[in-house]
């Protein structure tokens, strides 16, 4: 086999495995972003509204509300809903989907009835 013929079956099973793996690395990609961690817009009862932004295993939440940035940890998992808090007792209850909210922060009115915005 001529060394031309050498580099160009070599050079085709190079593409083949390039293709291959940026197949699986959007497929990887696809699965993460199932479970990655998910940002959500919420618009409240008063037309107030705050961004969530919920850890991989759901397992934090950090909660800005234009002002403020609050970092939240899970205190309660139940069937249908998450619970988040922190020591300055900033409270967030998401339903399991995400779709539903309500946050209190002390010193402040309640937003609550909060939709994600979509």
């Amino acid at each position: 086999m001529s060394r031309n013929a050498v580099i160009a079956t070599l050079s085709g099973g190079v593409v083949l495995i390039l293709v291959a793996g940026c197949a699986n690395l959007r497929d990887a990609m696809d699965d993460a972003s199932d479970s990655g961690p998910r940002s959500i817009a919420y618009r409240c009862d008063d037309d107030r509204g705050f961004m969530a932004l919920f850890s991989e295993d759901r397992d934090q939440a950090f909660v800005e509300t234009g002002d403020e940035t609050y970092e939240l940890a899970l205190v309660e998992r139940d069937d249908d809903q998450l619970t988040y808090a922190n020591r300055d007792d900033v409270h967030l209850a998401v339903d399991d989907s995400g779709r539903d909210a309500y946050l209190r922060v002390p010193g402040e009115s309640d937003l609550k009835d909060c939709r994600a915005d979509t």
